[in-house]
């Protein structure tokens, strides 16, 4: 059977923001696919080409956010905005399957579009979201 996808901007549809554990879509707000196409357009301009950004991690379920701090061995951050419908975790790619590197331009270039920037370690993927005012932080170890 085929499935219907729910497109919500361009290049974003509904499943891709979906929880990893449940495929549920928790409260998502509807400005964060129109910010995550701003940001690609963005970023095509930046590279000259196009560019795919990928959803690592949409909304969540309780349960779900539970197990990704229990993996971590960490203590479960309650006020996540993944629980919110307000965040995303994202990796971005060119049409050869270059990953980006998030270097200091590109970061403040997202800043553009999100308020809240979390840069892990690596600088393979990226946080973002819509808080109300510019917060950046560093995941060590990732």
């Amino acid at each position: 059977m085929n499935k219907i996808r729910v497109q919500l901007a361009p290049h974003f549809y509904l499943d891709e923001f979906a929880c990893k554990c449940c495929r549920g879509v928790f409260n998502l707000d509807g400005r964060l696919p129109k910010r995550a196409e701003e940001l690609r357009a963005w970023l095509g301009k930046v590279y000259g080409v196009e560019i795919a950004l990928e959803i690592t991690s949409g909304t969540r379920c309780a349960k779900h956010h539970a197990a990704i701090y229990a993996a971590k061995g960490q203590e479960v951050i309650w006020q996540s905005r993944h629980l919110r419908g307000e965040a995303i975790d994202i990796k971005g790619h060119d049409l050869r399957g270059y990953t980006i590197t998030w270097g200091d331009d590109l970061i403040d270039g997202a800043r553009a579009f999100f308020m809240g920037i979390g840069i892990p370690e690596s600088r393979k993927w990226l946080h973002v979201d819509l808080r109300d005012r510019r917060t950046t932080w560093h995941y060590p170890n990732e």
